[in-house]
C-alpha cells in the first residue's frame, strides 16, 4: 500500500517506484512496464480531473501541450522503430533516448 500511495502524494505518479518493486517479484519486465504506465496514464487523468474541477485549468494551454506532445510522440517511436528494424538492436534506440531526461532536467 505505502508503495502504491506514496508516490501519489509526492506526484511522481508510482510509476518510478512500482515498476523495479514488481521487477524484484519477478514479474515480467514487459509486464511491469505496461502497468507501471497505466499507473502513470490514470495519475495524470486524475490530475487533469482535479485541476479541472478546480476551475484552474487553462484549456487552450492544454490543448496546445497536448497535440505537441502527441506529435512529437508519435515522430520518435517512428524514428526509434525504423533505426530498430534497420539494425535489428533495440539498444540503439535506448542510448538515442538516454539523453533525453538530462535535456528536461538542464531546461
Amino acid at each position: 500500500m505505502t508503495t502504491c500511495g506514496a508516490p501519489g502524494l509526492l506526484g511522481i505518479g508510482g510509476g518510478s517506484i512500482i515498476s523495479p518493486l514488481l521487477i524484484e517479484l519477478n514479474v515480467n519486465p514487459a509486464v511491469g512496464g505496461a502497468t507501471a504506465s497505466l499507473m502513470v496514464v490514470f495519475s495524470g487523468s486524475l490530475s487533469l480531473l482535479s485541476y479541472a474541477l478546480s476551475g484552474s485549468l487553462n484549456v487552450v494551454y492544454g490543448a496546445v501541450y497536448g497535440v505537441t506532445a502527441f506529435v512529437a510522440a508519435a515522430i520518435g517511436a517512428t524514428v526509434i522503430g525504423h533505426i530498430v528494424r534497420r539494425t535489428g538492436k533495440a539498444s540503439r534506440g535506448a542510448c538515442l533516448c538516454s539523453p533525453c531526461p538530462l535535456c528536461q532536467l538542464v531546461a
